[in-house]
């Protein structure tokens, strides 16, 4: 490991799920894994990151929860790069409590008002808050980056994934999501490098994040795009 290397944090959302398209909270109740489209769109991906992988290799490959989409996505990955899948459970979505298999309009509405406006409030009973999230993402973040530091990690995960990870190394307040959102579609590649500054306070002193792509669906044919919301309160 060179740990003087960038670092590059890519990150997927998973295909389109059984639980987005019935608009079905998908925790361990609600997951019904991939629709037929969602294999067929994280087949694609898995051979875009194949002929990627091929000219920069990747060092490891991460799975952010144990929800069956997720899983599903993660391992047509592992197969075509050819790299064990390892599941990292701090990068899990949000534990959705008792609104967990409930539609989406209902836990809302029940609610009283948006969510985003109230990250430290929890959608339902035995929910986690979104701020409590974001703090149990950006310890297991940090535990992930050092352990690869210099390389080149992959993680399969949900579109609150992708928006948390970003919030974090962006150094956005938690409420950022009342007014700024971050678009996922299905299969969506966000690339993220650490490296140096082009502006270091001392030359060479000073490395920060990059993003290099959010949400590239390059690999997708427009019958591809989703059938599904882009963004919602969870995914």
């Amino acid at each position: 490991m060179n740990r003087d290397a960038p670092t590059e944090l890519l990150l997927v959302r998973h295909g389109e799920s059984q639980s987005s398209r019935s608009g079905t909270v998908g925790g361990p109740l609600g997951c019904r894994g991939l629709t037929a489209h969602g294999r067929r769109q994280t087949g694609r991906l898995a051979r875009r990151l194949r002929a990627e992988h091929a000219r920069r290799p990747l060092d490891a490959l991460y799975a952010a929860s144990h929800l069956t989409r997720v899983q599903q996505s993660a391992r047509l990955v592992s197969a075509a790069l050819g790299l064990d899948v390892v599941t990292e459970p701090g990068l899990r979505e949000a534990d959705m409590g008792a609104a967990d298999g409930r539609p989406w309009r209902e836990v809302v509405a029940a609610f009283g008002g948006a969510p985003a406006l109230r990250p430290e409030r929890p959608l339902a009973p035995g929910a986690e808050s979104w701020g409590a999230y974001l703090r149990r993402v950006r310890a297991a973040l940090d535990r992930l980056l050092e352990r690869h530091a210099g390389q080149r990690v992959l993680v399969v995960g949900h579109g609150e994934t992708v928006a948390a990870v970003s919030q974090i190394l962006l150094r956005l307040p938690a409420d950022v999501r009342a007014h700024t959102a971050f678009v996922s579609h299905p299969t969506g590649l966000t690339h993220w490098a650490r490296r140096p500054l082009p502006w270091p306070p001392v030359p060479g002193s000073a490395l920060g994040w990059a993003l290099l792509c959010h949400n590239d669906t390059s690999h997708l044919p427009a019958d591809h795009l989703p059938a599904e919301p882009a963004v919602s309160a969870t995914s």
